[in-house]
């Protein structure tokens, strides 16, 4: 294979990919139908805002408030927010390993979708290995979310990282799909990432 199509970048989402999740945790903590990852059958009132909030231009207050005026919901800023972020798990010690391993020969990066409270809960938690990463872009301090192509320009751009070069890894299709149309080269997974990436990888060398 050439140098020209080498991988020599690798992006990394973080919710589902990293950081195990469970929805169900969330919807289960407000007792109403409310989710993060905003299934498209669920109010569109709320998936609205909720992209809003991905993207920083809703305040956690505001944010909070609009929810429970959608759902009718009485409940206290730290009981919402600990609500929340009840779907967040943990980043496995063998996920850490990987990347620490993936490091020793590509470029990695974070592009994630999130929001204020689920910012400062996980970059508090033991397993957040902030410093493995040669950069973090979170959407709502981007002021991007994906799909949005600028986002993924952005990450490209920055770090003058080249498509061809750079492998997108990702458990959304639609966020895969964009990416794909920059050119950038992209990986479906929503399980074992460290042993589908280490098989790709393996297949690209």
């Amino acid at each position: 294979m050439s140098n020209q199509n080498k991988i020599k970048n690798i992006i990394f989402d973080l919710g589902a990919v990293l950081i195990d999740l469970d929805a169900s945790k969330t919807t289960k903590c407000f007792g109403t139908k409310i989710s993060p990852l905003y299934a498209e059958k669920m109010n569109p009132d709320f998936i609205n805002i909720a992209h809003k909030f991905e993207r920083g231009e809703l305040s956690a207050a505001k944010f909070r408030k609009k929810v429970c005026e959608i759902f009718n919901i009485v409940i206290s800023s730290e009981a919402f927010d600990e609500c929340w972020n009840a779907m967040i798990g943990t980043m496995p010690t063998n996920r850490i390993n990987m990347l620490l391993q993936v490091r020793k020969e590509y470029r990695i990066f974070v592009l994630s979708n999130t929001n204020e409270i689920h910012n400062k809960y996980f970059m508090e938690q033991d397993f957040w290995e902030s410093k493995v990463f040669e950069k973090v872009y979170l959407s709502n301090l981007v002021g991007m979310r994906k799909p949005e192509p600028e986002i993924f320009e952005l990450v490209l751009n920055e770090n003058n990282l080249l498509p061809e070069e750079t492998v997108f890894v990702d458990d959304n299709a639609e966020n895969i799909e964009a990416a794909k149309k920059l050119g950038i080269k992209a990986l479906l997974v929503d399980k074992e990432v460290e042993i589908i990436l280490n098989d790709y990888l393996k297949n690209r060398k």
